[in-house]
């Protein structure tokens, strides 16, 4: 299924969301790069593939004028508390000058049907404090703010801190 945007009425290009391959990964590499998180082709390879064989898992790239120019990887994560799932975006990044042209919208879009497809009832997103234009994005894109609602913690696996 792709998401597609309408052509500008400047005459731009249609935004073109696809499955990402493995034979995407030498332009997926660059783009981790400009979110924060450098990967090298072989490690954005491994990522895709390991992504691809998941029935939870989702990752997806938009092609404008056939150059990948952003992605978005999602994962669905059923509740054990209550009926439903869960999905959360786990990175979503458009190049940076190709940003503010519907390339993010149409990845979340995607991500939202794969979501919906798989019985996810929410999609969920998280993104640093400093992330201000990300933030404005989301938003526009219909996320609320839940940031006083809940904490977050994170404990390093394979450290020897435990529980006391």
């Amino acid at each position: 299924m792709s998401a597609k945007s309408s052509p500008s009425e400047s005459g731009h290009d249609e935004v073109r969301v696809r499955e990402l391959t493995a034979a995407d990964a030498s332009k997926v590499a660059p783009l981790l790069a400009q979110l924060g998180y450098p990967a090298d082709d072989p490690a954005a390879r491994e990522r895709i593939e390991a992504w691809s064989a998941s029935d939870h898992a989702g990752v997806f790239g938009a092609e404008l004028a056939g150059e990948l120019v952003g992605c978005v990887a999602v994962y669905v994560v059923p509740f054990f508390e209550r009926a439903g799932a869960r999905a959360r975006l786990v990175a979503l990044v458009v190049d940076t000058h190709r940003r503010g042209c519907g390339i993010g919208s149409a990845l979340v879009q995607r991500a939202r049907a794969f979501a919906v497809d798989r019985g996810a009832v929410e999609l969920e997103v998280t993104s640093r404090v400093e992330r201000e234009e990300a933030h404005r994005f989301y938003r526009g894109c219909g996320f609320d703010d839940v940031t006083g609602r809940s904490r977050r913690y994170i404990s390093r696996l394979g450290s020897a801190a435990g529980c006391a």
